[in-house]
């Protein structure tokens, strides 16, 4: 709470951050009125964008998805399938590799295995 303190000179003092707290809330509602009209054209794309491509998009993110999960289900049943005593992981020394470099060479190798796949791991 601000004191009054010498008469005049402590109203002027209180008028003056009165004057101050007006300005910033004056600030705050503009940058709410800028933040608005950003999310407003944001909106805007957004829904064109989601009009325009909804009929290819949705389909088309959803095989990737299914494909993606398939090939992560692939590469570590063969991981789990390789990482015998003899197994190609033991062999690669993969078994103390980092988590990168198993689920990449994993894959590598489920996808090789595949009857039409035309990469040949040696």
């Amino acid at each position: 709470v601000l004191e009054l303190g010498d008469g005049p000179v402590g109203i002027f003092r209180l008028l003056k951050v009165r004057r101050i707290l007006r300005l910033l809330r004056f600030v705050q509602i503009l940058k709410v009125m800028k933040v608005s009209r950003f999310l407003g054209g944001f909106r805007a794309a957004q829904s064109q964008i989601q009009v325009g491509m909804c009929p290819l998009a949705v389909p088309l993110l959803c095989a990737t998805l299914v494909l993606m999960l398939a090939a992560h289900v692939l590469g570590s049943i063969w991981f789990a399938v390789g990482d015998t005593e003899k197994g190609w992981v033991r062999a690669e020394n993969l078994h103390t590799a980092v988590l990168g470099r198993q689920v990449s060479r994993s894959l590598e190798w489920a996808l090789s295995k595949l009857p039409s796949s035309s990469l040949r791991i040696s």
